[in-house]
């Protein structure tokens, strides 16, 4: 009998059961290839193979649902036998749905997952488990999909071999770049391990405690704040007893040239591949002849570096490129020194019938498009470099995900350096994120391992000024100023760690709408098992969250000033989270034992962008010495010492300004006072000739003199004016000029400037349709309260407050089959991120929340009722003839009207 019902369960499900584990080892099918992401599939017992198809998407996809009982079986555990890329696995979650990414896979072995740790689910649910490969070409073979409530002594065995350490590995190595030092040392784990540096003969200092990572038997972590090109002692120690001592020698800016290479209108027409190879004692250096200017019309990149080594590119000036400008490939020791590189990328269509990006004539989104393309590289430097002006922009996450242009791509370098660049963007030539990294929950994804990124500024993104998501071995972000972007810096899936981001400014925050995230990002479905992340004395302040603190990995975040709309999140729930001697004004007492609550941080100038705390600044002193990040004595939180004289994004130039950022305004066409930036130039015997840079796009505004000289001793005057002819599409103007000397090195300086543009209050254009109907006049049901407003349509609103359950419907009719949006103009009460929702559905389906992006003025907001926060796109195929919405309170908002368009882009308010 028991034969009979396990033979009908197999042909009924196409899986084994096991009392309550479901095993699917791929034997009776069910298993169905996703059809939008072409490739191959092959199922039979214990093989699931699945190809991907060469030139669309880069990944193919196999899919199959399973019923289960979460509470009774909640591991999901997945088998691989081979892989040539990589591999990943998504859940959805049916009923309510939920769609998240689990596992990212780099190699054969067994992979699990927790679903209610990880996803949060529980119960009776409808699961469908999505198989990826991945990877241009990928290919991978699954040997079976299981859920169990824990795993088979043959799993633990062969997972626990999968862990130890290769034999042939280096058991203790050093990787020093400029300023910095990563090391690995392979062990047994001790007791009370610590590890000590000094110059060579000089005394011993203590650095920051390594982080012990159990998977790989290792000690691994970072020496900071070394000086360039001298000789240091590592030792590491277990108590008393010294483990191992090893000698290094940090990185040298000057490199030895053998040979240099004129770049002409002989040698260069429009693309150049570039696969020379120098030596560690004769370098290839590349330069342009005098004027010259290397670009194309946009069909290849300008460079194409591919296996080159000890490569040197200075000062050029690049314009156009593909998809990107340069590509840098399988390449060893290569840098680009004081180069400007715009023009580069794709424009296409920004498509609303699908998802908002922009895309290209052959139907594909259009994103990756770098100034700098790096790929599979060691020892590379992108230093004192100007991107800026894109070809084409990215869309923000009012559609959905970000995609477009940025300044630099990384995929899966090692010992990268980026350093005292400045990544410009704009509102009309926005980045997805100013550095992009590949690979973000791998554990080679993103930068990797043993990088440093310092020292830049990065301005106008629609999601991240960086990410450095990926492995994160020994990845370090510091003394950088991040500025107008949804989030700064993106921790998130932190696969290996430990990473540090230690000494940034974080400030004026917002995508080209003003909407803010997560200003330190760090929330994600992945996280090593030891991933560490060290936050230390930064500073933070604007709209937007803080910091969200990650349930997967450890977040140590000390000496910071959190001065965030909101503070820290998810204290209670994240366990391995150590927090303490920070000012959080959003916070409450008792948060940390030595935190500052309640009490807002006093800075020297906001308006001007100066960010040195005051002597009355509650942050002074209040800090805790942390080896080798702080000093011994008396410790400050935030990025910046009061007193000091430290400049963010820092430069090593004696040249400072009274004002790094400036505000204006342009009333009836006449603009606010021309300002006055006043330079100070110290040093001793300081001379560099000097020009005003500003991108092509910054034409609203002027800056004189446009060059000349700097000298110790001087205080030249830049005098910045608005040009209001130039002003007349915006609410807000957003700019950058930079003070930038021959060699590269610059001061840079935000512009805002306020106008009074108005919005329409009923867009209209030709060739969309746009149908509007009163707020006041629902055609069913009772109105809400209606209010008199000068400013809303017909002087009249209506307030949907949360006291009322009953729906106000308007009906209305389209004139044909398509793709529709509805958008409703709201202004909220303050605070606005508490008013501004309610609850609505279409054509009588289930009444759920849509997050509009209000303000407290009226604006006109997508409505999409899928309870996203984020992305409000959604579109509505409604055929021709009579539909209806439906309005319910969630929370309290003001609604003016209601629009039913083909195109939301014409409602687009900055």
């Amino acid at each position: 009998m028991k034969l009979i019902i396990l033979a009908l369960s197999l042909f009924f499900t196409g899986q084994l059961t096991y009392g309550t584990d479901i095993v699917d080892n791929f034997s009776k099918g069910g298993w169905k290839r996703i059809t939008t992401t072409p490739g191959r599939l092959q199922v039979r017992k214990n093989r699931l193979f699945l190809e991907d198809k060469i030139g669309k998407n880069a990944w193919a996809t196999a899919a199959k649902t399973f019923e289960i009982d979460i509470d009774k079986t909640p591991l999901l555990v997945i088998k691989v036998l081979h892989v040539s890329d990589r591999g990943q696995v998504k859940l959805i979650q049916k009923n309510p749905y939920s769609k998240k990414p689990v596992l990212n896979i780099a190699k054969p072995g067994i992979y699990t997952v927790d679903l209610k740790l990880q996803c949060r689910w529980q119960g009776k649910r409808k699961i469908e488990v999505m198989l990826y490969a991945s990877g241009d070409g990928g290919k991978i073979t699954y040997n079976y999909v299981k859920f169990t409530d824990k795993l088979s002594k043959k799993e633990l065995a062969e997972i626990k071999k999968a862990q130890l350490p290769p034999k042939n590995r280096q058991p203790f190595y050093l990787v020093p770049l400029f300023n910095t030092c990563g090391y690995y040392f392979v062990t047994s784990e001790k007791t009370a391990v610590n590890v000590f540096y000094r110059r060579k003969g000089g005394k011993w200092q203590k650095a920051l405690a390594p982080v012990w990572i159990s998977e790989e038997q290792l000690y691994r972590g970072s020496i900071v704040g070394l000086d360039e090109n001298t000789d240091y002692e590592f030792k590491i120690v277990s108590g008393n007893k010294v483990l191992g001592t090893k000698a290094f020698k940090t990185w040298s800016s000057q490199v030895p040239i053998a040979k240099t290479i004129v770049l002409n209108e002989k040698n260069f027409k429009g693309y150049l591949k570039i696969n020379l190879k120098g030596s560690p004692t004769g370098w290839i250096k590349y330069v342009a002849a005098p004027g010259f200017i290397l670009k194309n019309s946009g069909s290849k990149p300008l460079l194409d570096l591919n296996e080159a080594k000890y490569i040197l590119l200075e000062g050029l000036t690049l314009q156009g490129g593909g998809s990107s400008a340069v590509y840098v490939r399988n390449c060893q020791s290569v840098r680009f020194i004081n180069c400007d590189i715009s023009g580069w990328g794709r424009i296409g269509k920004q498509r609303f019938d699908k998802d908002g990006k922009y895309y290209t004539e052959k139907g594909r989104a259009i994103n990756n498009d770098a100034g700098i393309y790096l790929i599979r590289s060691k020892n590379t430097v992108v230093e004192r470099c100007y991107f800026h002006d894109p070809r084409g922009t990215a869309n923000s996450w009012r559609y959905s995900h970000p995609a477009g242009p940025e300044g630099m791509m990384i995929a899966y370098p090692e010992s990268t350096v980026v350093r005292y660049n400045d990544f410009i963007g704009s509102d009309k030539h926005r980045w997805n994120d100013a550095i992009e990294g590949a690979g973000n929950f791998y554990k080679n994804g993103g930068f990797n391992r043993d990088a440093d990124i310092y020292g830049n500024m990065m301005i106008f993104a629609n999601d991240d000024c960086v990410e450095i998501d990926g492995g994160q071995q020994n990845v370090r972000v510091f003394l950088n100023k991040f500025e107008g972007a949804l989030c700064s810096v993106s921790i998130q899936g932190c696969m290996a760690g430990p990473s540090y981001v230690y000494r940034n400014l974080i400030v004026n925050m917002g995508d080209e709408f003003g909407t803010t995230g997560q200003l330190i990002k760090s929330s994600s479905h992945y996280a090593g098992k030891d991933a560490v992340s060290f936050i230390f004395n930064n500073t933070v302040t604007g709209n937007g969250r803080s910091l969200p603190l990650h349930r997967l990995f450890k977040i140590v975040a000390k000496n910071n000033i959190f001065a965030g709309t909101s503070g820290i999140g998810g204290r209670t729930k994240c366990k391995k989270a150590e927090t303490d001697y920070n000012l959080v004004p959003a916070d409450k007492p008792g948060d940390e034992p030595h935190g500052i609550f309640g009490k807002d941080p006093k800075f020297e100038n906001k308006q001007a962008g100066l960010y040195a705390p005051l002597k009355s600044c509650p942050s002074v002193g209040k800090g805790i010495a942390i080896d080798n990040f702080t000093g011994t004595g008396k410790v400050d939180i935030g990025a910046i010492a009061q007193g000091s004289d430290l400049v963010l994004p820092y430069r090593p130039i004696p040249v400072t300004l009274d004002k790094y950022q400036l505000n204006f305004s342009v009333k009836d066409g006449k603009p606010s006072a021309p300002q006055i930036v006043t330079a100070t130039v110290g040093g001793k015997k300081f001379s560099a000739d000097y020009k005003i840079r500003q991108n092509n796009v910054f034409n609203w505004f002027s800056v004189t003199p446009p060059g000349g000289k700097l000298k110790s001793g001087d205080n030249p005057a830049f005098i910045v004016k608005l040009n209001p002819e130039m002003m007349k599409e915006r609410m807000l103007y957003k700019g950058v000029f930079l003070v930038r000397l021959q060699n590269g090195y610059s001061r840079p300086v935000v512009i805002y400037a306020k106008t009074d543009v108005k919005a329409p209050m009923k867009p209209v254009k030709k060739g969309v349709f746009t149908l509007y109907f009163e707020a006041e006049n629902p055609t069913d049901g009772k109105p809400y309260k209606v209010i008199k407003d000068e400013n809303a349509s017909g002087n009249k609103c209506v307030y949907v407050d949360g006291k009322r359950k009953k729906t106000a419907e308007y009906s209305f009719d389209v004139p044909e089959n398509g793709k529709y949006f509805i958008l409703m103009r709201v202004r909220s009460d303050a605070p606005v991120g508490s008013h501004n929702s309610l609850m609505f559905s279409v054509d009588g389906e289930k009444m759920n929340s849509a997050h509009l992006k209000s303000a407290e003025s009226w604006i006109w907001a997508l409505a999409s009722n899928s309870n996203s926060r984020l992305t409000q796109l959604k579109i509505y195929k409604l055929k021709k003839g009579k539909h209806s919405i439906s309005i319910m309170p969630r929370e309290s908002i003001y609604l003016d009207a209601i629009v039913i368009t083909d195109n939301p882009k014409i409602f687009e308010q900055r």
